[in-house]
């Protein structure tokens, strides 16, 4: 099944505050069957079946009768629910929408399946605040399923749901988001989205792979990316000189990072309690890296960014230590200067600290190791969202930096 494209967009439940927030990013709602320009509507009147149903009067059929007035709840009880629709057919698909009710699921999972027993996710949220979910993308399946386990803590009773609607892929076309245009026009070596095309978008050829298939999400701008499960999903990049810091002595890196969790199970080991979320490094091949501590640690929740020897050891490390609010997106900036002698790293546009490379005796070397986003070496892994990687062979300036953080969030 193809990678899907994806953008989530909560908005309110009344229909006309909805349509004009669809609106307002260019989704235009012309009738109860079109979402966006060319798209129709697959899933009204489809055969509806759900894991339980509250009563008749909240059958699960009601999120696909095309009314407004009527919806399904599930039965009191367990957390783990499911609601599925099956369009009769393996159809294309460009974009789903789920609607909820008060009683939302703070957690739950889009899947696709085109036998009902084998399922694919598309999206998946820990951090879930009801309203309606735009998911858009690009795949195929016959069945389609909103996989739901925790809701609100203001529900005793079961998940309600006002609709599930599923459209055919519209005309709708997507430009390049001001974000990306301010990043291209710093001249980065590498730029990935981390969405479903693992294009370069700097146009260096350094095409990701993806292994053990990360998830959807979006970043606070509405644009794409990828959200990892912290159990050995990661991308990868293959080794290339310009992503080594030896190519000009210089490199900085940024990344969109978004914890979904205070404390990682997988770390590196159980007397380093740490992730590699980032990094260009192997044994005897070691460059680069990005760490997180668990905040059960005695660096509770520190976010930080390491040079190194080729042969590992101890390395020159720069890092900030605040207080980490899970489901909250953080821009993360890091930069080897080799002439300068230092690493430094810098926190939503503002830079936090700097270490001397020369303190551990730090020489980087081109090594062969791949850049791999997720993880290091694979041996731990992030839960998470991550976006917008960029590398540059330059040490960008701190307005370019800062000018990037607010492309992102205004």
């Amino acid at each position: 099944m193809p990678s899907p494209r994806f953008t989530s967009l909560r908005k309110l439940a009344l229909s006309t505050v909805l349509t004009a927030a669809c609106a307002l990013i260019g989704i235009g709602v012309s009738s109860p069957a079109h979402a966006t320009t060319g798209e129709v509507l697959l899933s009204q009147g489809k055969p509806t079946t759900a894991s339980s149903e509250y009563s008749s009067s909240y059958r699960a059929g009601n999120v696909t009768d095309g009314l407004a007035s009527t919806r399904w709840s599930s039965a009191v009880g367990s957390a783990t629910q499911w609601i599925r629709v099956d369009l009769g057919s393996v159809r294309s698909i460009g974009h789903v929408r789920v609607s909820w009710d008060w009683a939302y699921a703070t957690s739950y999972q889009v899947q696709l399946s085109n036998d009902a027993s084998t399922w694919t996710t598309i999206y998946s949220t820990s951090s879930g605040n009801g309203g309606v979910d735009d998911i858009f993308q690009n795949a195929s399946a016959r069945y389609v399923r909103v996989y739901a386990t925790a809701k609100t803590s203001v529900s005793t009773g079961g998940y309600l749901m006002w609709e599930l609607r599923v459209y055919s892929p519209g005309a709708s076309s997507y430009s390049a988001s001001a974000y990306n245009n301010a990043v291209l026009a710093d001249h980065p070596v590498a730029f990935w989205n981390l969405d479903s095309s693992n294009t370069d978008l700097a146009g260096r050829g350094h095409t990701l792979a993806r292994y053990n298939s990360p998830g959807a999400t979006k970043l606070p701008n509405g644009d794409n990316a990828t959200v990892f499960n912290g159990a050995g999903q990661y991308m990868q990049a293959a080794d290339a000189n310009d992503l080594s810091v030896t190519n000009t002595g210089k490199i900085t890196i940024e990344a969109w990072m978004r914890p979904d969790v205070n404390n990682f199970s997988d770390t590196q080991s159980s007397s380093e309690p740490f992730v590699y979320w980032m990094g260009k490094g192997v044994a005897g091949q070691h460059e680069y890296t990005f760490r997180m501590y668990n905040k059960n640690s005695d660096r509770p929740n520190r976010i930080s960014a390491y040079s190194y020897n080729l042969s590992g050891g101890l390395g020159a490390g720069s890092y900030f230590q605040d207080t980490v609010t899970p489901g909250q997106w953080i821009f993360v900036t890091a930069q080897i200067n080799v002439s300068a002698g230092t690493v430094n790293i810098w926190k939503n546009g503002v830079r936090r600290d700097q270490d001397l490379l020369s303190g551990y005796n730090i020489h980087p070397s081109n090594g062969t190791a791949p850049l791999r986003i997720g993880t290091r070496d694979l041996m731990s892994y992030f839960k998470g969202g991550m976006g917008k990687v960029a590398v540059y062979d330059t040490i960008l300036t701190s307005a370019q930096i800062n000018a990037h953080y607010h492309a992102m969030v205004g």
